[in-house]
């Protein structure tokens, strides 16, 4: 029988006393604290926002939402992985490798946003109320693409564009309280986005350029940038899987059911954000430490892993039935009767967040290790599965089963993880493991 060494002797306790006096603690801490601040204000906002838009709008600007994010991940190219690889175990050429990305997705973003202009005026209606949210998928296109969340996480400077997230969210609720009002059309909140994530996006670059990283934009090198893509073109196909299963969901219920369908998916989606940027604190901040452990062995990273694994499974377990009993009256609070078919799948996305949860401490650590290729041919399975399941279910079950096929994605990616960490490590005799 295997089982890793020591696990026996883990206990919360000392687990949190360990974790509280460490560097990663004090800046989980910090960022905690901005991400609940940040979702305190969207949370609030959001739902003025969804109140005013109503299920129709909301589901039209959901659908340009959708379709621009996928056209701005060929933009992303899996650059976001390999880059915070490299800037965390080498920040001495954090420059060179940021004006190579930053010149590529720049060149291929603005390419892209002239498609989609040009397809936008030969295929959607002309009536303003039509044209306008697919209009606004292109400069959508060019901010998706000119992300900065890579280079503060591969410099370990999180907590930065934590606090600029935070900064965006109050001005974002600023402005949908005083210009927001019932009957709002479809793409105002779209237009919203944009402007915030612009300001985000020149704050964050100021950061970048003045304290951390001096002349991050300079002289492009295709040469370069193609040695680049070829070397992250495993992480890329792990973006495009990924998104098979956590964002095509939102163009199926668009092509088989309504837009209104659309708009009660995306309110579940957005309310869920409460858990998911608190979550997302966790992988964010573990990547690049992940790197550093894997580089002192394949042991100590197990070990942190089983760990950091028992913490967070008791911080789901006590989430769960929470999520499970207040859902439903929180909705009828908060928006009446007109997204009550929002709610199941507000709480079974709020499950697969739970699993997500402990899922990024195998996942993240698989791709830290340089084992892309593993959670690619994972990430590929289950973005099979999804599309394949989210085909026979949604035209008949709806959101509710695009929400369900998320949990079943979310257990697949856990388990698949699980195996293939600690098959590496009980066959490479490295964690610890011993036959009973």
């Amino acid at each position: 029988m295997f089982r890793p060494a020591g696990t026996s002797r883990l206990t919360i306790i000392a687990l949190l006393r360990t974790l509280w006096h460490h560097r990663l603690a004090r800046q989980s801490r910090l960022m905690l604290f901005w991400a609940l601040a940040t979702r305190s204000i969207t949370f609030f906002t959001s739902v003025w926002m969804i109140r005013c838009m109503g299920p129709e709008n909301l589901g039209i600007s959901g659908t340009v939402l959708g379709a621009s994010s996928v056209v701005a991940l060929f933009s992303n190219l899996g650059l976001d992985i390999v880059g915070v690889r490299r800037i965390s175990v080498n920040k001495e050429n954090a420059k060179e490798l940021i004006q190579l990305v930053v010149g590529l997705r720049t060149r291929l973003s603005f390419a892209y946003a002239a498609i989609w202009l040009l397809c936008v005026l030969l295929l959607v209606d002309k009536s303003p109320t039509a044209l306008l949210p697919w209009l606004l998928g292109a400069p959508l296109i060019i901010t998706a693409s000119l992300n900065t969340s890579w280079i503060l996480q591969g410099l370990e400077e999180v907590p930065l564009q934590t606090r600029s997230t935070a900064l965006s969210a109050l001005l974002a609720g600023g402005i949908y309280c005083a210009f927001f009002r019932p009957g709002m059309p479809a793409g105002a909140d779209l237009a919203v986005i944009w402007v915030t994530t612009l300001c985000a996006l020149i704050y964050n670059w100021s950061i970048i350029r003045q304290r951390l990283v001096a002349g991050a934009f300079g002289a492009f090198n295709w040469s370069k940038a193609l040695t680049l893509l070829w070397d992250a073109r495993g992480a890329f196909g792990i973006v495009l899987s990924l998104a098979g299963y956590l964002q095509l969901d939102v163009l199926f219920v668009a092509y088989f059911r309504s837009a209104a369908d659309v708009g009660e998916y995306r309110c579940a989606l957005t309310l869920i954000g409460v858990v998911t940027t608190v979550t997302a604190v966790v992988p964010t901040l573990l990547y690049p430490r992940f790197a550093v452990w894997h580089r002192q062995g394949a042991r100590l990273l197990w070990s942190r892993q089983i760990q950091i694994t028992a913490l967070l499974s008791l911080v789901g377990l006590l989430l769960s039935p929470v999520v499970l009993f207040a859902s439903r009256p929180m909705f009828h609070i908060l928006f009446g009767l007109r997204f009550d078919g929002a709610v199941t799948p507000f709480i079974l996305l709020a499950i697969a967040s739970i699993i997500v949860l402990i899922n990024g401490v195998f996942a993240w650590a698989l791709i830290a290790a340089g084992r892309d290729g593993e959670f690619f041919m994972l990430s590929v399975a289950t973005s099979i599965v999804s599309v394949v399941v989210n085909l026979l279910v949604v035209p008949t079950y709806g959101i509710t089963g695009a929400a369900a096929t998320r949990v079943g994605c979310e257990c697949m990616i856990l388990l698949g993880c699980f195996w293939c960490s600690w098959r590496y490590v009980a066959n490479h005799g490295e964690c610890g493991v011993c036959s009973a």
